[in-house]
Formats: structure tokens, C-alpha cells, sequence
């Protein structure tokens, strides 16, 4: 009786024993199958982080550089408008071949530039032209570049974003002032000057940041 009581307790001990070591593998097996699925939570979620990261950094190389075109852009278009050089050149006496290398280089629009060469007079009409084409020109450029900018703004740095921010305001009072000059001429050689001295200053603030986020070194 006594050898059957210790036999049946050392097959509940064995049971036990088996139990537990169940147990403690299913517990284990259960702790591992979480902490893989956390690790692989945690690689997506690097993944999803460096994906964000890397499509960022390839945006800023599309858009930077168009930043930079549209600010030159609206310097240039104001330049062109304001400049008494420009408004007083006598394309009259110009040879086909220098009338199309000036149109060439001038921001107006492929009919305005089929007018003036069609034109008698065609120093009279260019100046018709750069009157009248210039307050939509300048509206035009100021417009491209301050849509670009919002829509784009959150892959600038905050330095780029600051200097833009101040290029913009300059550049919207000058869209607004040169209406106020159009009939002014000695107004508007003084205007340009400090237009482009001013807007110059800022550009040469603007250029090495692009540079730098770019990774573009000059030798």
C-alpha cells in the first residue's frame, strides 16, 4: 500500500514537473513570439522613419533649386522693367539678327514679341509693351514664386524659410510700388538701384544656404 502511494506521488510530481515545464515553455514561447513582434513593430516603424527622411531630403533637391530660379526670376522681371537702359534701347535701327537675339533675352510673351517685329515702329511698340506688361509681369513672377514657397515651406530650413520670408515682403512692395513709378522715369532709375542693391543683399544670404543643403561646393 505504502509502495503505491509513492508511486502515485512520483507520477504527480512527474506530471507536475511536465506541467510546469509546459507551462514555462508556452510562457516563454509566448514572451519571444511578443518581443519579435515588437521588434518588428519597431523595424517598421525605422523604415516607415528613414522612408520619411530619405523622400524629404529627395524633395529638397527638386524643390531648392527651383526656389532658387523663381527668386531670380522676379529680380530679373523687376530689372528688365525698371531700367532705363532697357526702356530707351532704339531696336529701330537693329538688323534682323540682333531685333531676335534682343527679344531673345527679354521677358515678354511670344505674341508681344511677333507685335514689335511687325510693328513700324517698333521702339514704340516694345515701350507700349514694357508699360503695359509690366505690372502683369511683375504680379505674374511675385505670384509664382509665393505659391511655390507656401506649398513648399516645410522642406526648408528655417534659416532658408526667414530669408525668403524677407525677400517675399520686399518683393511684394516692389510689385505694388512700381504701378506708383510707371510715368516716373528719374523715380524708377533710383528705385531699380536700391531694388537691386537690396534684393542682391539677400539673394547672396539665401545662395550658400542652398549650397550647403544641396552639397554643392564650387572649386
Amino acid at each position: 500500500m505504502e509502495k503505491e502511494i509513492y508511486l502515485l506521488l512520483g507520477n504527480a510530481t512527474i506530471t507536475i514537473i511536465i506541467s510546469v515545464a509546459v507551462i514555462k515553455y508556452l510562457a516563454n514561447k509566448l514572451i519571444e513570439d511578443q518581443f519579435v513582434k515588437s521588434l518588428e513593430k519597431y523595424r517598421h516603424k525605422i523604415n516607415l522613419d528613414f522612408d520619411r527622411i530619405q523622400k524629404i531630403n529627395q524633395k529638397e533637391f527638386e524643390v531648392l533649386p527651383e526656389l532658387w530660379y523663381l527668386l531670380n526670376r522676379y529680380k530679373t522681371t523687376a530689372i528688365f522693367f525698371l531700367t532705363k537702359k532697357i526702356l530707351t534701347e532704339d531696336i529701330n535701327n537693329y538688323v534682323e539678327l540682333d531685333l531676335e537675339l534682343f527679344l531673345k533675352s527679354i521677358p515678354i510673351t511670344e505674341s508681344q514679341k511677333l507685335y514689335i517685329r511687325n510693328s513700324n515702329n517698333k521702339k514704340a511698340a516694345y515701350l507700349q509693351i514694357v508699360q503695359d506688361a509690366g505690372d502683369a509681369a511683375l504680379q505674374r513672377d511675385y505670384d509664382l514664386l509665393k505659391i511655390f514657397f507656401s506649398n513648399n515651406k516645410i522642406f526648408f530650413t528655417n534659416r532658408i524659410s526667414t530669408l525668403v520670408s524677407e525677400i517675399d515682403k520686399f518683393y511684394f512692395e516692389t510689385t505694388i510700388i512700381y504701378h506708383t513709378l510707371l510715368n516716373d522715369q528719374i523715380q524708377r532709375e533710383i528705385f531699380a538701384k536700391d531694388f537691386e542693391k537690396s534684393s542682391q543683399k539677400i539673394l547672396n544670404q539665401i545662395y550658400p544656404e542652398i549650397k550647403s543643403r544641396l552639397k554643392f561646393t564650387e572649386e
